[in-house]
């Protein structure tokens, strides 16, 4: 199975992104966060990296980082606003991360939907253009790299075979840089229930109130659908949206049981 070289570098093509996001959730826990926001980051990231490819058209040695810096720059402030309301109002970052995770993925199914962005006949986006492309597409498909790659088998295998980028190159660049910020560094229901726990703080009756109010917004959404004002992607955002306004002005600071995680010993 991975006698050939392109096998490889499809294990490396598809550990790029989960370096990338598992990074960011290792410092965040080096720094006491539980980023389970790190889905939604993802997603706003590559929204805003596709919407840059789209709109912009530089040459490429600007085109190329500026939709990287873009893209990254998105996903980290989408991040910061649940470090922030950790800051600033106590509130918990898992809560508000599984929250955000939903709003982003809608959104984003929500932006796919728009005529500026969205390719007549498909689920997608158009591409973004050729000057934002990965230099190693870029060049494999020009007449000169073709020509390489005929003559060397090697290079055909690795790059000609499969959609090999320099993308790893930035993943391997991030972990490295942050083992200097963090010496010691090394994605349903159930989301929600998760959440519906934090939201009632712990307390039975709370949590069962808290799924009523999950419930209840959820089945807005149902009986509103999609409509001529709002389109149902922005519908289907509503429920996690009114959670982070629940929780930012009555809900705040939620502090978990302080046996939690403590193993039971019977007589203690």
């Amino acid at each position: 199975m991975f006698s050939k070289p392109r096998y490889i570098m499809n294990i490396i093509i598809k550990a790029t992104p989960i370096i990338l996001t598992g990074i960011s959730v290792t410092f965040a826990l080096r720094v006491g966060l539980f980023n389970i926001g790190v889905e939604g980051q993802y997603i706003v990231g590559t929204i805003a990296a596709t919407v840059a490819g789209i709109i912009f058209d530089f040459p490429p040695i600007i085109q190329y980082p500026l939709i990287i810096i873009i893209g990254a720059l998105a996903g980290g402030i989408y991040g910061g606003i649940a470090g922030y309301l950790k800051a600033k109002r106590g509130i918990h970052e898992v809560i508000t991360g599984i929250m955000f995770n939903w709003i982003a993925f809608y959104f984003g199914n929500y932006v796919v939907s728009l005529d500026r962005f969205h390719e007549p006949g498909t689920t997608t986006t158009y591409i973004i253009n050729s000057s934002g492309l990965d230099p190693i597409y870029n060049w494999k498909m020009s007449e000169a790299g073709q020509a390489i790659l005929q003559q060397n088998d090697f290079l055909r295998e690795i790059v000609g075979r499969t959609s090999a980028n320099i993308g790893i190159i930035f993943a391997i660049l991030v972990a490295i840089l942050i083992t200097f910020f963090v010496p010691t560094a090394i994605s349903g229901h159930g989301f929600i229930a998760l959440t519906a726990i934090i939201f009632g703080k712990w307390k039975p009756v709370s949590v069962y109130l808290s799924c009523l109010f999950f419930g209840l917004a959820q089945a807005i959404v149902i009986q509103l659908g999609g409509g001529e004002i709002f389109s149902s992607q922005i519908m289907a955002m509503l429920p996690y949206l009114l959670t982070i306004i629940v929780l930012v002005l009555f809900v705040g600071r939620s502090t978990g049981p302080k046996a939690s995680g403590v193993p039971y010993e019977k007589g203690n």
